[in-house]
């Protein structure tokens, strides 16, 4: 680099603290990996971002997956064309990620691979009318330590008249009487939990109910249900308290016109019934050349489509890792994926890295999307993959208790980096062996686009297309594995 001799005399000194902050901000930047941009060099990060239209009526969802060296992360945005809407929920997912950034820099990355930071930012969505949703957001911030931090932000909204809806409207506050009543009955609820008293602070509980204005809460499920952050009234090994009050517990403290209001529906893509038949599938030959084609993050609304279509007409059977948050928000396109007789399992609800979680988050995560999925599909997975193929001994305890396999793959496709059909399946093709479980993501369009070229390819050297399920079957143990068939 060439090398200029500065003369001070002549250079101002506003020009020289101009310059030294922006060095500072360049040097800051290198050190601290962006949250919010497509790619990231200094953490060797790109970024996986859907932005899709959902069932629930003027939301649309983003979803931001990141890998990088020092953290991953995972997030769940909601957005609508009503600023009113947007503005809040935009401002509380900023400041869970600037508080990341925050938290990440102080903290380093000392930890390693091992130990990489975690951010991810989950998203539940009830119904409680026709234009009556409300959406739980969960933040899990992990930078190092023995635990991370997790908070809760339920956002109710009336998408008829584009605003969120305030509690004032369902019980009237300021008359004392209610407010006193409806504090009583969330006390009962958390009382009524074993166990859970004997980690609440009975200070921090009472100084919390009697402010109901600041409450966190949600409608739909049958349920009013109220939310404390971790810390806020119990020890921090109590994680989230909730209070769930059954409306008709609450019916009589609601204004009329609430009450009028939320008779809960069942979402329009929900149904009853397993679709796929019944029976165990076909014993395979042991020596038989087979391969298993895998799809994670869906379902998609207009890539799964285009995977299911590919499919059908080469007459191939795949197994689908969908999200419980994307099989609730996209049930039709899920409902399809089981019609075809594909196989389903479960990639968590909202693509966590779990062994972050204690026992009981991984069970929250995959008990969770199990419902969802089966909910939409008429199917309860029968597999699972861990988000980032990330295992520890609880992520293993959670699938045991379940009776619920871990499959993992052995030829990682990386259609979520390459977002190049030639290069998918340039790449499959070079590392493709007999058993193989083949990564992809129905998630992008590229991997639709190689899917056609795989499938003849892979046919042309003699291969069988089978689930994972049926691989599984092949091996001598049968337990919860996880299997990699490499």
């Amino acid at each position: 680099m060439l090398r200029r001799k500065v003369k001070w005399l002549h250079i101002p000194l506003w020009v020289l603290l101009v310059g030294l902050s922006t060095a500072g901000l360049l040097v800051l930047s290198l050190a601290i990996p962006s949250l919010t941009g497509k790619e990231e060099q200094s953490g060797q990060a790109t970024a996986v971002v859907t932005e899709q239209k959902g069932v629930l009526p003027g939301l649309d969802l983003r979803t931001t997956v990141k890998d990088t060296d020092t953290y991953t992360s995972a997030i769940s945005e909601l957005s609508s064309d009503s600023e009113t809407v947007n503005a809040p929920i935009r401002e509380w997912i900023d400041g869970q990620t600037r508080t990341f950034k925050e938290e990440l820099k102080e903290n380093g990355s000392k930890q390693g691979e091992e130990m990489r930071a975690h951010l991810n930012i989950g998203l539940d969505t009830k119904q409680a009318g026709d234009s009556l949703f409300s959406l739980v957001f969960t933040s899990y911030r992990f930078t190092g330590g023995a635990n991370g931090q997790t908070e809760v932000m339920p956002f109710t909204v009336d998408m008829n008249e584009k605003r969120i809806v305030p509690l004032g409207e369902l019980f009237d506050l300021e008359g004392g009487l209610d407010a006193a009543e409806l504090g009583r009955l969330v006390k009962e609820a958390i009382e009524a939990q074993d166990g859970l008293m004997d980690q609440v602070s009975d200070e921090a509980l009472e100084a919390a109910l009697a402010d109901p204005s600041s409450w966190k809460w949600s409608l739909g499920d049958g349920s009013f249900t109220v939310y404390f952050d971790e810390y806020e009234v119990a020890a921090g090994s109590a994680g989230i308290v909730q209070a769930e009050l059954p409306y008709d517990q609450v019916s009589l403290l609601m204004n009329p016109e609430a009450s009028a209001r939320i008779g809960v529906a069942k979402p329009s893509g929900t149904i009853d019934g397993d679709v796929r038949g019944t029976g165990e599938p076909e014993p395979l030959d042991p020596d038989g050349k087979y391969v298993a084609l895998t799809f994670d993050d869906g379902p998609h609304p207009q890539v799964t489509p285009r995977v299911l279509e590919t499919l059908e007409r080469e007459d191939v059977k795949a197994t689908f890792f969908m999200l419980g948050s994307q099989a609730e928000f996209y049930p039709d396109v899920a409902r399809q994926v089981a019609e075809a007789g594909h196989e389903i399992g479960n990639h968590s609800d909202s693509h966590p890295d779990l062994t972050k979680f204690g026992i009981d988050g991984i069970r929250r995560q995959m008990v969770g999307s199990a419902r969802k999925i089966e909910a939409a599909t008429g199917v309860r997975p029968d597999v699972e993959r861990p988000p980032y193929g990330a295992i520890n001994d609880a992520v293993k305890q959670a699938a045991s208790e379940s009776g619920t396999p871990i499959v993992l793959w052995s030829v990682d496709s990386l259609d979520w980096k390459s977002r190049n059909a030639g290069a998918v399946n340039r790449l499959v093709s070079g590392r493709v062996h007999p058993g193989a479980i083949i990564l992809m993501h129905d998630i992008h369009a590229s991997t639709a686009d190689a899917l056609p070229q795989m499938i003849a390819e892979l046919k042309a050297k003699g291969y069988q297309f089978v689930t994972v399920r049926q691989l599984a079957g092949l091996t001598a143990d049968s337990g919860i594995g996880p299997y990699f068939n490499q």
